[in-house]
C-alpha cells in the first residue's frame, strides 16, 4: 500500500527511534565557540533553507556559537547528504540522525525527509520543543554542547500529519515545520480539501469568502457561476418540494455531476496542476441531515441502504471517471456526521483506490481515549471504513470551539 499521501492532523503516534549506543562522543561547541558549521542540501527548497537557518539560530541559542561558514570550521552538519557508512535504502517518509567521522548527517526519504530530520535531531538529541503558536518553547542552554555518536532511524507509524491552520496565521508556517506537520497545500488542490460542495458548484447567491450558515461561497475560479439561477435543479430539494441552498448539492442529477467535473478539471488548469500525486477535495457542504429530498436521491438511498446513498453514488462516478483521465489524483470526501457519511454502505465492499476517507468523528468525547465506551461508535465506523479503503486519513479535533458534545471547549478560542 502506498501511504505517502496519507494526511493527519492527529497527534503524533510515532514508532519509536532506534539509536545505537557508543562510547564516542562529539563536541559541538565549548565556551561559545564551535568547529562546526551547517551545510545545506545542494539547491535546497525553501522549506530546506528555513530549516538550516533554524538549526543555525537555534544551535546559537542552545551555546552562543555561531553555527555558519567561515573559516577554521573543520567539521560540519550536513542536511541532506548522506554519509558514505550508510548504504542501507530508505524505507518510505524515513529520516535519519548518522554521526560519521566526526560530521553529523541529518537526512530523508521524501520532499520533507531532509526537513524532518533536521527538526528530529533539534527536539530528540538536543531536546528542543515548540509548544504553540504563540511561540512558547523550551531551548535548553549548553555552552558545551556534547553529543553521543549517533545512529537514529525513525520511520513513522502516521507518516504525514497536517496543521488546518497554516494557510491562515504566518506563525503557523513555523509552527508546523519545526513540529513535522505539513502545510495542507503541499498536497491539495485549492482550498476545497474540506467541505467542496457549493465551492465547485456555487449558487450565486454567497459572495467569494462569504457563507451563510455553514455553506460556503465559491472558489475564486468561480465567482462569475450562478447555477441556483441557470440550474436550480443542481441543489437539493427540501421537504416543501423547493430546491435550497442550505442542504447539499443535489448528488444524484447527472448534468451536475458533469459540472462538477468540468469545474475540477477548470480548477486544475487554474493550479498549473502539472501531474503527481495530489488530493482534490469533494467533501460535501458541512450541513447535517438528509442530503436531498427528490426521488433520484431517495431512490438512491434505498438502493445503497444508507442515508449518504446518492452522495455515495456520486464519489463512485467520480472516482471512475477522474481513474481514467487523472489517476494520480486522490478525491478526498468526509466521513462526517452520524446521520450522513460516518460509517459506510454496507454494499460498498472495496473503495476504488483513488478514494481516500476523511474520517472526521464529530461527535466523539475528546477528553476519553477512542477505545472508551462514549467512543465506541466511532471507532466501530472507523474500523469499517479501514476495511475497504486502501489510504486513510484521520480527522483529529482538539474542541477549539464550542458544539454539542460531551465536552467543553479545552483551548480558548482565539485566533
Amino acid at each position: 500500500m502506498n501511504r505517502s499521501i496519507i494526511k493527519f492532523a492527529a497527534v503524533l503516534a510515532f514508532a519509536a527511534f532506534t539509536a545505537a549506543a557508543s562510547a564516542a562522543e562529539l563536541k559541538l561547541a565549548a565556551n561559545g565557540a564551535t568547529e562546526y558549521k551547517v551545510v545545506n542540501a545542494p539547491k535546497p527548497t525553501e522549506m530546506e533553507f528555513a530549516a538550516a537557518n533554524d538549526l543555525k539560530q537555534i544551535l546559537k541559542e542552545i551555546t552562543g556559537a555561531d553555527f555558519s561558514a567561515g573559516a577554521g570550521k573543520t567539521r560540519s552538519i550536513f542536511i541532506g547528504a548522506r554519509p558514505e557508512c550508510d548504504k542501507e535504502p530508505l524505507k518510505e517518509c524515513e529520516r535519519r540522525i548518522t554521526t560519521y567521522k566526526n560530521d553529523v548527517y541529518l537526512y530523508g526519504e521524501g520532499k520533507r525527509g531532509n526537513v524532518n530530520a533536521v527538526y528530529d535531531f533539534l527536539r530528540d538529541v538536543l531536546g528542543c520543543r515548540w509548544y504553540n503558536v504563540s511561540g512558547d518553547k523550551k531551548i535548553p542552554k549548553n555552552r558545551e554542547l556534547v553529543i553521543a555518536e549517533q545512529k537514529r532511524s525513525l520511520v513513522p507509524s502516521i507518516p504525514h500529519m497536517t496543521a488546518g491552520n497554516v494557510a491562515f496565521l504566518p506563525a503557523w508556517a513555523d509552527f508546523a515545520r519545526r513540529n513535522n506537520l505539513e502545510d495542507k497545500r503541499d498536497s491539495c488542490i485549492g482550498s476545497s480539501d474540506t467541505h467542496a460542495g457549493q465551492r465547485i458548484i456555487p449558487s450565486g447567491k454567497i459572495p467569494l469568502g462569504g457563507r451563510i450558515g455553514n455553506t460556503f461561497g465559491p472558489l475564486k475560479y468561480f465567482a462569475d457561476r450562478k447555477y441556483f439561477e441557470t440550474n436550480p435543479e443542481f441543489f437539493a430539494q427540501g421537504k416543501s418540494g423547493k430546491r435550497v441552498i442550505t442542504m447539499q448539492l443535489c448528488y444524484s442529477n447527472k448534468a451536475m455531476r458533469d459540472e462538477y467535473v468540468r469545474n475540477i478539471i477548470q480548477m486544475l488548469k487554474e493550479e498549473n496542476y502539472q501531474g503527481g500525486r495530489i488530493i482534490v477535495g469533494v467533501g460535501q457542504d458541512d450541513n447535517g441531515g438528509k442530503f436531498c429530498c427528490c426521488k433520484e436521491c431517495e431512490a438512491l438511498e434505498k438502493k445503497y441502504d444508507h442515508p449518504a446513498g446518492a452522495y455515495y453514488d456520486f464519489l463512485l462516478d467520480l472516482s471512475g471517471r477522474f481513474a481514467k483521465t487523472h489517476p494520480d489524483i486522490l478525491l478526498s470526501f468526509l466521513a462526517y456526521r452520524n446521520e450522513q457519511t460516518l460509517s459506510p454502505s454496507k454494499l460498498m465492499k472495496k473503495l476504488p483506490a483513488n478514494l481516500l476517507p476523511s474520517y472526521a468523528p464529530l461527535g466523539a468525547d475528546f477528553t476519553k481515549p477512542l477505545n472508551h465506551p462514549r467512543n465506541q461508535m466511532q471507532l466501530k465506523y472507523f474500523a469499517e471504513w479501514s476495511k475497504i479503503a486502501t489510504l486513510m486519513h484521520w480527522w483529529a479535533y482538539p474542541t477549539p470551539y464550542p458544539r454539542p458534545v460531551y465536552s467543553f471547549p479545552l483551548i480558548a478560542n482565539l485566533h
